[in-house]
């Protein structure tokens, strides 16, 4: 598991906490990869509970993880077209093991950003 969920103090939001195993997973990736893995997460932990957010902690980890990485712009219309059907796919799936949901993102980033690296040659 990458992350716990605890309650605040007034019991009314669930705060996600991630794991050092997450950030191991993350720490070389794309800025697009690691975002679209936290934004399909978090819409899936939202599933159960409404009220959940990132513990600022965390929020910060990941921002200065990106930072460091850099992210992928998609500039062609096509493939940021592709791109917001992807997720909103992923976002809707019945598909609830994270590890699948890592790798596929990767990997749809890595074809796609081969795919824009050829056409650009």
């Amino acid at each position: 598991m990458y992350y716990s969920i605890r309650k605040n103090r007034s019991n009314n939001l669930s705060i996600i906490s991630f794991k050092k195993s997450f950030f191991k997973l993350i720490e070389n990736e794309d800025g697009w990869v690691i975002r679209v893995f936290v934004y399909i997460l978090l819409h899936k932990i939202k599933s159960l509970k409404p009220n959940a957010v990132f513990y600022f902690d965390s929020e910060d980890k990941i921002n200065d993880i990106i930072k460091k990485n850099g992210e992928y712009h998609f500039n062609d219309s096509v493939c940021h077209l592709i791109s917001e059907a992807f997720i909103d796919g992923l976002k809707h799936s019945t598909v609830k093991d994270f590890d699948v949901i890592f790798t596929a993102v990767k990997v749809f980033f890595t074809n796609n950003a081969a795919i824009l690296q050829q056409e650009i040659l």
